[in-house]
């Protein structure tokens, strides 16, 4: 079993991969939500879910058989198979010490059983976990873990297709080489369908007819996929519907941001709101990186807000006579922060401090906040009084 909690050392380094693919959370339940279907028929589970990691929060972007969204970090199991290459299996939760006191055992579902498979990238770096889990004590076979494992692949292959995706729509003015790099992605998918085709045919596997089918039905569903996204790929940035290829306008991301953390708000009894200046919302600006700049600013807000405190979101796009400026500030009632931390954070330090609830940090999102605005050519400021709260205002420039 696996028990050791992420290397800070590497954690730098996966927080930043994790931000690279430039997700869009609010969209990942409508194409990984079959795979987390497969997970629990071959398991025999009653949940599977698939969990991203950041800095703060472990976020379920696709789920069967319990409607999770985000919640802290330090609640998460998942947490715990970070650390390695191979599986985690807890055969029972609540005889292990790391986690009595987790809410998963003290209120419902009432979990017992865990097995969680790591996400690996390309790169090697552990962005999150496909997990099964179920209220009763079991085991999985060995050929029932290579099962998800293969599915925790084809997981992968689906964000690395989006992550170049995204990639090719901010660089459309390189049409020349999109067909090979199209190509060259859905390789992995396909690949994936034959190891799992593989897998079912073998002698001796135990998985049910019901599980089969499900199988072929997820193969289906991934080869439609895979056309999907080339067809999204060679587009070449024509619009479809109010959002175009790598754009986004403001009443648009404020209803993602909406979505993402109303919930946490709500749990820590924040009054949260999000204000965008209307004037400008017939105006397209580029998403790249933008949830997980404004996410983290979010989560880092909540995190030291306390509870009944506010938390308050500004969008707003500045019209300039060579370029627009993208405007987002985030304003929060809490515990405000020195002006030493203020520099570290825009010197990319990491730092690490407890919030208003004990919720624990490893001091990467501010810092990864700062890091990708510079990649980005823009600029940010932070104000902030001990007691009174903390403003972090991000300014993008934009191509007219």
């Amino acid at each position: 079993m696996l028990s050791a909690e992420p290397a800070f050392s590497r954690e730098w380094e996966r927080v930043n991969n994790l931000a690279k693919f430039d997700l869009d959370y609010t969209h990942l339940e409508e194409r990984l939500s079959d795979l987390t279907l497969l997970a629990s028929r071959v398991a025999g589970t009653s949940i599977s879910l698939i969990n991203l990691i950041d800095s703060h929060t472990q976020r379920t972007v696709a789920s069967h058989g319990l409607a999770l969204g985000s919640f802290s970090r330090e609640e998460s199991v998942c947490e715990y198979t970070l650390t390695g290459s191979d599986y985690l299996e807890v055969t029972n939760l609540a005889a292990d010490s790391k986690f009595q006191d987790k809410v998963f055992l003290t209120q419902r579902p009432d979990l017992r059983y865990y097995l969680g498979v790591p996400l690996t990238s390309k790169e090697g770096y552990n962005v999150g976990a496909l997990c099964v889990l179920d209220s009763k004590i079991t085991s999985l076979a060995p050929g029932q873990i290579e099962l998800l494992k293969l599915i925790a692949r084809e997981i992968v292959n689906h964000l690395e297709a989006m992550r170049t995706v995204h990639a090719l729509q901010n660089q459309l003015q390189q049409v020349n080489q999109l067909p090979k790099k199209l190509m060259h992605d859905v390789q992995g998918p396909i690949r994936s369908i034959q190891e799992l085709c593989w897998m079912m045919v073998q002698p001796g596997n135990k998985t049910t007819l019901k599980a089969a089918l499900e199988a072929l039905h997820i193969i289906q569903k991934t080869t439609q996929s895979v056309l999907d996204l080339s067809e999204e790929i060679l587009n070449d940035g024509k619009e479809t519907g109010e959002q175009q290829a790598g754009k986004i306008i403001l009443p648009l991301l404020k209803e993602k941001l909406e979505k993402l953390y109303w919930v946490k708000a709500r749990n820590k009894k924040i009054t949260f709101q999000i204000d965008s200046n209307p004037s400008v919302n017939e105006f397209s600006f580029s998403n790249n990186k933008l949830l997980q700049i404004t996410g983290n600013l979010l989560s880092n807000a909540l995190k030291f807000t306390p509870v009944k405190g506010t938390v308050t979101v500004t969008l707003d796009l500045l019209r300039e006579e060579k370029q627009n400026i993208l405007y987002v500030a985030v304003k929060d009632s809490g515990v405000g922060m020195e002006e030493a931390t203020m520099k570290q954070i825009l010197e990319n330090k990491a730092t690490s401090t407890v919030g208003t609830q004990g919720e624990e940090g490893f001091g990467l999102g501010l810092p990864l906040v700062a890091s990708l605005i510079q990649e980005l050519n823009g600029t940010l400021k932070i104000s902030s009084r001990m007691g009174v709260g903390t403003t972090f205002e991000v300014y993008l420039p934009q191509k007219c």
